[in-house]
């Protein structure tokens, strides 16, 4: 009984202690790609960035595509794709202006969060439109991430769902488990890239919501569900934290 009042307060103690730890500041790089008519461009008469300390203060610099003060300042360069705006400021908010056959198109001022690395903006009825990914990173790399979450955490919940096969089937665990993920997997992703909620908070977050699951389907009592969704999350987590140092 002693060993489980101890697990109530050493489980969050450590997570919250790691999660603090790995959660992941801004970018120093902004991604920028443009489109019109839904098909991406590069090329340019001329491209400038209003960056923004905090957002609507006054601009802490104007850049332009020669801009060359990468080391000690915000710089704009052009990539393979589009463009970057480099910072080792923290950049909550950006506008964009570009000349295009002697047009000028401007962006509304664009709101940025810990979770937001690229920005679609499209022309469109003289402006630059927002049209960004929903999570304002690369699909591909965001369903990757949500493979290898699903394979993890299934995987070794695997081991916690043979002690309850009298009470649920294999294929209602695989069902309500994937499910489960996928919801707070997109909640977590879609809340850090459009809110200022800190990562630890929505971590936090999911391991409660994943560990009432354990608790409320499979009945299983308070102290053991709180250790399967920390088992399971802190897993995924690190594995996930691997392959985003190799890519």
């Amino acid at each position: 009984m002693k060993f489980r009042f101890i697990l109530l307060f050493i489980f969050p103690f450590c997570f919250s202690k790691i999660k603090a730890d790995a959660a992941p500041k801004f970018h120093e790089s902004v991604n920028i790609q443009l489109f019109s008519e839904q098909r991406p461009f590069s090329k340019v008469d001329s491209i400038s960035a209003l960056v923004f300390a905090v957002s609507n203060y006054p601009a802490i610099a104007r850049l332009n595509s020669t801009t060359a003060e990468f080391w000690t300042g915000p710089s704009l360069h052009k990539t393979e794709n589009g463009y970057q705006i480099f910072t080792h400021e923290d950049l909550s908010a950006f506008k964009v202006i570009i000349f295009l056959r002697g047009m000028k198109y401007e962006s509304e001022v664009l709101s940025r969060f810990p979770g937001n690395q690229l920005y679609y903006l499209e022309v469109k009825d003289g402006k630059l439109k927002d049209v960004s990914p929903p999570f304002h990173q690369d699909m591909g790399t965001y369903f990757m991430f949500l493979l290898l979450t699903l394979f993890v955490e299934v995987l070794l919940g695997l081991i916690f769902f043979t002690k309850y096969k009298p009470l649920r089937s294999l294929k209602d665990y695989l069902f309500s488990f994937i499910a489960i993920n996928i919801i707070t997997h997109v909640a977590l992703w879609y809340t850090y890239s459009h809110a200022p909620f800190p990562l630890f908070f929505l971590e936090i977050f999911v391991f409660m919501i994943e560990s009432f699951y354990w608790q409320l389907y499979f009945r299983a009592d308070f102290f053991k569900s709180l250790l399967y969704s920390f088992v399971t999350n802190i897993t995924s987590w690190i594995i996930g934290g691997i392959v985003s140092f190799f890519i």
